[in-house]
């Protein structure tokens, strides 16, 4: 398992363990905490290079009608929410 990735160097790095320490190119499930910069850069890497069998990720868009809901204010649409926390 591999919990986040950090950055691009990490994720070179966790490849190279993977191959060299463990003989495989299998990880079977990789987390992603969230999506900031700093835990899933890495993991591309690793979703590239290495075969995942699953990968457990937090898509908060899939939320945005509980967001909304809790969020007073009119203009806040669940396609303005969702468009946002995808791009983030």
């Amino acid at each position: 398992m591999v919990y986040d990735g950090c950055t691009k160097e990490s994720g070179i790095a966790l490849v190279r363990h993977g191959r060299k320490h463990y003989g495989t190119n299998v990880i079977e499930y990789v987390v992603c905490s969230h999506l900031d910069a700093d835990r899933a850069c890495g993991l591309a890497v690793v979703l590239k290079e290495m075969r995942v069998l699953e990968l457990w990720m937090h898509r908060p868009w899939t939320h945005a009608k509980l967001i909304c809901r809790c969020v007073n204010d009119a203009d806040l649409t669940d396609e303005a929410v969702t468009k946002r926390l995808r791009e983030k």
